[in-house]
């Protein structure tokens, strides 16, 4: 059996029953130790190399929102401290979140940016869970700008 099919199956178990389980999707997450792969490290690590170069969007980002690393684990703990069950998606609650974080790293290049991607419909079974308090963007990527730097002088 494939992943896919196995994937399926699974999924239509959970939703077929009466479930105590908790399941949260995710937006992109950014803050200090971004995988290298995600499109705001790239671009910080593009801005500090070679000025600001635009990183390409890879088909897997998720670029219709964002939160920060800290208030999507404080969302979390709180649902699961709750004994909240079912399945959400976390979500800003802001309009462009993605873009916004975006042009603060790369200014005017943004214009570049382009989502082919049309927002996905999410399924009725998902509820969407707003984030109450979102970190002020500029404070956040700067965190991760940090973080950033900080690696960056340990290697050798």
């Amino acid at each position: 059996m494939n992943f896919r099919e196995s994937e399926t199956k699974f999924n239509r178990y959970i939703n077929n029953r009466e479930s105590t389980l908790l399941t949260i999707y995710l937006p992109t997450i950014y803050g200090p130790w971004q995988p290298e792969e995600c499109f705001f490290q790239q671009a910080i690590a593009h801005s500090s190399n070679n000025g600001r170069k635009v990183p390409d969007i890879r088909k897997w980002e998720w670029t219709h929102d964002c939160l920060y690393i800290d208030d999507a684990v404080k969302m979390i703990m709180e649902m699961a401290e709750s004994g909240q069950q079912g399945q959400y998606i976390l979500a800003s609650g802001e309009q462009d979140k993605w873009l916004q974080c975006a042009r603060e790293l790369l200014g005017e290049n943004t214009a570049l940016l382009r989502n082919e991607v049309e927002a996905p419909v999410i399924r009725d079974s998902i509820q969407v869970r707003t984030v109450s308090q979102n970190e002020q963007i500029s404070k956040a990527l700067r965190r991760q700008k940090e973080q950033f730097t900080r690696i960056e002088d340990s290697r050798v």
